[in-house]
């Protein structure tokens, strides 16, 4: 099975159809504990394969479009 982006997406060029966490960490400048605990709350989503951890690149963006700007 294989995923398509469209370029509405505006998914960034250098980024993966999935990446690790510690890609994702490095990233956002996010620390692996605080990423983990994200995957863990449900406020990231992340897939198994085999014993790997990888979070599809759909899944980050609507993560990021997620979040909430404070002034």
């Amino acid at each position: 099975m294989t995923a398509s982006y469209e370029k509405e997406d505006t998914m960034p060029s250098d980024m993966k159809g999935a990446l690790t966490v510690k890609e994702f960490c490095a990233q956002y400048k996010i620390g692996l504990t605080k990423a983990y605990d994200m995957i863990a709350n449900g406020e990231l989503r992340a897939v198994k394969i085999g014993s790997l951890t990888r979070l599809l690149a759909k899944d980050v963006l609507a993560w990021e479009k997620s979040l909430v700007v404070k002034d």
